[in-house]
């Protein structure tokens, strides 16, 4: 039973060792291509106000991330999953023939043999007997147990562990009146043989087993709970070490609930979006076989579980049909919304007090995953979900939320231009560190979406979804560059947000690095990049490069297909959008399939620029329907300023490193009349600006003064 529900199969190599950081990150990269996706689902947390529009967007201190506790009162009914309240409830839809009873009936009915993952599950099983008593129910799910049992558990280092407990102990626990005192032996041996094989006598490699972050560890978690709980009812005496241990692993100061403060403040994932679905559906179902027990409720203790909620709408793309593509994308590389997604956000609605984040797991929950059977497959092992976890509930449409996320404990930002189907949406990864496996080399990298990816990263158009260099990404390639673990990127550095533009800073420098024959050495002094979103089509993009003496480099942009150039434009035109892309600093500039790229073949595209001097600048514009008409000057000052003039719109850099301010004063000039909207970066302080008209030209001088100043972010905006 290693299938994985609906999942198209990839398959994964064994790790066998973790030693030194170079050592992990190539081995790493060759292994765990999949997490294991089985059907967990659980809940979410708490929700925190939204921050404000036109401020700046920094991490919350750690005092703020923990929210007050609060117990969410439950009485266990005895079964897993199963508050008392819920027996009632489950009663009523099965005297009403409710559309999800019919359905996990009729699933049950049509699946229960042979064994087929794929068709049905233990759980639904198990399920339907424990509502109708029929003994035909409890000896089938009976032979789904037998199945799961014979597997070997110590398969990828105990990868499936969470899938394979689960099963046994929901048909153990179940089933438990209709099954032979042998077959509750053989349950009760297995769960406890597994558990402590997994914790104190570890047969594999060890992955995994103490690190709060990673989808194997969720597994483990998801695992212990669903025996501990199991083998505490049946009166075993190994039952209260097996949840001694899962509860220090929540609460320890270096475990899980630390780390959703802070590491995944916000709701994403290091691991990527594929890993982290997975992650939250094995920790949300771990968290809630807790409070079904009757147990305290820790979906209360922490903002991630509602961040989740929240989360989950911005990593969607508009249309709803992709979400963000960040990390290793094992089961499918474009990302298409699955059932995957309405298991973890479901529990989390069922088990989480009523808040707009809840409002808004709810909404996405009617209207983008409405069932199991939609998305890209089918997930019909996960209807018995449906049945504990469907509530008529209060929802709340995603068109309230503001537009645009910051994520600070990855610092993933996205900024979009609506919430219809046709907006326009960015989003941009900033990661302070690089230390999961399944994680990419992508800080800096940004992707656009306008009816389809405009901007795409190469690793969608993969065959493995596995493309962790920079290469892939829309962002700066360094030849020689190597995965290694970066501690410290340092990524993200300011995010500011208004209602005509929104703001990012990213330093990715310590991104490439190599291994000289003694250390890791960096490739680079300088890589920092700044983001300009004017709203609702146009990004630009400044990059500064400072390389060590003999590193190569390039800036690359890859398309869903081959761009045409022409009027010194980079133009494409996909499934109803259309991109142009405009060089404006670059010495040289190319076509070139995506063919060669470091970890595998895409199909993608990309137009690659080098420039002798490290300074990049593109103007991106993306539109509905039709290909947009570029037309944008270089400007220059006399001091180390440089931008461009696009329509009614100037915009500067510092030319300076990591865009330290330049010196005043400093004047340039534009070879129009009209009035325009003057926005200049990396400023600091007070500033008079003098604005006369010379001749066809308008002359603009900055200076010391006190007429402007700069915001903390260091913009300072000259309006008409």
């Amino acid at each position: 039973m290693a299938k994985i529900y609906g999942l198209k199969r990839k398959d994964e190599k064994v790790k066998m060792t973790e030693t030194t950081p170079r050592c992990r990150a190539q081995l790493a990269r060759r292994t765990f291509l999949l997490i294991a996706w089985m059907s967990l689902s659980l809940n979410f947390g708490h929700s925190h106000p939204f921050a404000v529009e036109a401020q700046s967007h920094r991490p919350p201190s750690a005092t703020t991330l923990y929210l007050p506790l609060l117990m969410h009162g439950v009485t266990a009914s005895g079964y897993l999953l199963i508050p008392a309240d819920s027996l009632v409830r489950l009663q009523q839809k099965v005297q009403t023939n409710a559309p999800e009873w019919v359905a996990l009936l009729d699933n049950v009915n049509n699946y229960m043999t042979p064994v087929d993952e794929y068709a049905s599950s233990p759980e639904n099983i198990a399920l339907v007997y424990l509502l109708t008593r029929n003994p035909t129910y409890a000896a089938a799910a009976w032979n789904w147990a037998q199945e799961a049992m014979a597997q070997n558990v110590r398969g990828n280092s105990y990868l499936y562990f969470g899938q394979y407990m689960r099963s046994a102990a929901i048909v153990l626990n179940y089933c438990r009146d209709a099954l032979t005192p042998t077959q509750q032996t053989a349950l009760v041996d297995y769960l406890d043989r597994w558990t402590h094989e997994l914790w104190f006598d570890n047969q594999g490699s060890g992955w995994g087993l103490n690190d709060p972050g990673n989808n194997y560890h969720m597994s483990f978690l998801e695992g212990t709970a669903y025996a501990g709980y199991t083998l505490r009812a049946m009166g075993h005496p190994n039952a209260n070490t097996y949840l001694n241990l899962l509860k220090d692993k929540l609460t320890q100061p270096n475990g899980v609930l630390n780390y959703l403060n802070t590491r995944a403040a916000g709701g994403d994932w290091h691991e990527g979006v594929n890993y982290g679905v997975g992650s939250k559906m094995r920790l949300f179902s771990t968290l809630s076989v807790i409070a079904s027990m009757g147990e305290f409720n820790y979906f209360t203790q922490s903002p991630f579980f509602a961040d989740s909620l929240l989360y989950a709408h911005y990593q969607l793309q508009p249309g709803h049909a992709f979400i963000y593509p960040g990390g290793d994308l094992a089961r499918e590389s474009a990302m298409p919304v699955t059932p995957f997604e309405r298991d973890y956000l479901q529990t989390a609605v069922f088990w989480l007090p009523d808040s707009a984040a809840r409002r808004h797991g709810q909404w996405y929950l009617e209207n983008v995953v409405p069932d199991y059977n939609s998305g890209a497959f089918t997930l019909r092992p996960d209807y018995y979900k449906d049945m504990l976890y469907k509530l008529p509930l209060p929802s709340e449409p995603e068109n309230t939320l503001p537009l645009f996320y910051h994520a600070p404990g990855t610092h993933w930002i996205n900024v979009r231009s609506a919430w219809d189907a046709t907006a326009t949406s960015v989003s941009i990864a900033g990661a302070a560190i690089i230390d999961q496996s399944h994680a990419h080399h992508d800080t800096g990298s940004f992707v656009i979406w306008k009816n389809d990816w405009m901007m795409v990263d190469a690793v969608t158009y993969s065959t493995s979804g596995l493309l962790w260099s920079s290469d892939a990404h829309n962002m700066l390639h360094v030849d020689g560059s190597q995965n290694y673990e970066v501690p410290t990127v340092p990524g993200w550095q300011k995010f500011y947000n208004a209602s005509d533009l929104a703001y990012i800073q990213v330093d990715g420098t310590q991104v490439f690095r190599y291994w000289d024959g003694t250390e890791i050495a960096p490739l680079l002094n300088e890589w920092t990049r700044e983001f300009v979103y004017l709203k609702p089509d146009v990004l630009l993009v400044y990059d500064r490069v400072n390389p060590r003496p003999g590193s190569v480099y390039d800036v690359r942009f890859h398309f869903p297909l081959t761009p045409t150039l022409g009027a010194g434009n980079y133009t494409a035109l996909y499934n109803g959008g259309g991109v142009a892309l405009r060089p404006l600093l670059a010495d040289n500039s190319s076509i070139v399939p995506d063919t060669d790229v470091n970890d595998g073949p895409s199909g993608a595209w990309r137009v690659q620029e080098t420039s002798a001097n490290g300074r990049f600048l593109n103007l991106i514009q993306v539109a509905s329907g039709f290909v947009p008409t570029l037309t944008a000057q270089l400007i220059t000052s006399t001091s180390a300023m440089e931008g461009l003039l696009w329509n009614d719109q100037v915009v500067l850099f510092s030319r300076q490193a990591r865009g330290a301010p330049v010196s005043v004063p400093f004047s340039y000039t534009l070879p129009v009349t009209s009035p325009l909207t003057h926005t200049l970066f990396n400023m600091s302080g007070g500033y008079a600006v003098d604005i006369a008209q010379v001749g066809g030209n308008t002359l603009v001088t900055v200076s010391r003064g006190a007429t402007y100043t700069a915001t903390q972010d260091g913009i300072v905006q000259i309006r008409p």
